[in-house]
């Protein structure tokens, strides 16, 4: 640990032969942490002086050491790897598969929901999507980044079928025939251990969306520790069908 400056000299005691007490150390500078030095803190007293009125006091003590405020510096996340979960629905409009940016993931959708007299049915969606942050140890920070362009038509009722803040996209359920009759997502939160391991702890589920009682129903997921980070879509002027893209989250 760096130490502090020396003590200043005492002055002289009011009796003979007696010192004075040792002034103060000076500051000593810290040692550098991960996010940068930090500094010490002040010294300590000196001792009192031999005899003499003149004497000098003792030299301080040593400062303290610096802190590591700043933290360690962040680490954005890899995504590797393209899966493919069973489409749902029919692949007979405009097909197209597209992944969030890079080693970005879904967080969710905003959805566009067909209006009366129409059937409910999901009409259009865009994707969201973020970055994963690694800072040590512990929960992995999720920062949006944007959305995918929008699927379908965007003039229904619009609401959001997403993940809360921290959370990610790992799977998908609804109902599905002729269309994509209904939308709902199960997000997680990841972690990362000391030992560099990514886990997949289950979260929230938003949805699903709208309310609807046609089709059949499905529900599957991502096998751990992999989340969403792309689609495969069908569609015309409605949502004909849905296949969610799984990659697995890494350490660069």
């Amino acid at each position: 640990m760096p130490s502090g400056g020396g003590g200043g000299a005492g002055n002289g005691g009011a009796q003979p032969n007696t010192g004075g007490a040792g002034g103060v150390g000076g500051a000593g500078n810290g040692g550098a942490g991960n996010g940068g030095a930090g500094h010490g803190g002040a010294g300590g007293i000196g001792g009192g002086g031999n005899g003499g009125g003149n004497r000098t006091g003792g030299n301080g003590g040593d400062g303290a050491g610096g802190s590591n405020d700043a933290g360690i510096a962040p680490i954005t996340l890899t995504v590797t790897g393209r899966v493919e979960l069973t489409f749902r629905g029919q692949m007979k409009g405009a097909g197209a598969s597209m992944d969030c940016p890079g080693s970005e993931v879904i967080t969710g959708y905003e959805v566009s929901l067909s209006v009366p007299p129409d059937p409910p049915q999901v009409i259009g969606f865009a994707a969201q999507c973020a970055s994963l942050i690694a800072r040590g140890p512990g929960p992995i920070e999720v920062a949006p980044t944007g959305e995918l362009a929008g699927r379908g038509a965007g003039t229904g009722a619009t609401q959001p079928v997403r993940c809360p803040a921290g959370q990610v996209m790992f799977g998908f359920f609804g109902r599905s025939g002729m269309w994509l009759d209904q939308l709902g997502i199960r997000c997680a939160s990841l972690v990362l251990s000391a030992g560099g391991v990514i886990s997949r702890v289950p979260g929230a589920q938003s949805g699903p969306l709208p309310a609807n009682t046609t089709g059949t129903q499905f529900s599957q997921d991502c096998v751990a520790p992999a989340v969403v980070r792309g689609e495969v879509v069908s569609h015309g002027a409605w949502i004909d069908g849905l296949g969610p893209i799984c990659g697995v989250p890494r350490l660069p």
